[in-house]
């Protein structure tokens, strides 16, 4: 993953590929709590996890549903994504450095 001028760069392994806009990034924070017996979040809609092994991190939430590119099969829209980072604060550290213009909205969760 990389984060400049104003766009996160994502690349899973072979699985997935994207380009973000940071101003399209309304949330980054840490994950909800999951109910499997449920299968769903408290907010009512899970994340898409992109990561390809153990839990996700971080989650971002779109003002607008986002494209991921897989290297095969079917393209994806979703309006949250779920993150496995190495180091969770300074990834939404660096979102938030690289935030350009005033109605950019990335905040993270307290």
């Amino acid at each position: 993953m990389t984060v400049e001028n104003g766009v996160l760069q994502l690349r899973i392994g072979l699985r997935w590929e994207a380009r973000i806009l940071l101003s399209s990034i309304a949330f980054a924070g840490a994950p909800e709590p999951f109910n499997h017996s449920l299968n769903e979040s408290p907010s009512g809609s899970a994340p898409l996890r992109v990561g390809v092994i153990g839990s996700p991190n971080v989650v971002l939430r779109f003002t607008e549903p986002q494209t991921l590119r897989p290297i095969f099969g079917r393209e994806r829209r979703t309006t949250a994504m779920a993150l496995l980072v190495d180091d969770p604060v300074a990834f939404i550290a660096a979102l938030q450095a690289q935030e350009q213009g005033p109605q950019s909205g990335v905040h993270q969760s307290s």
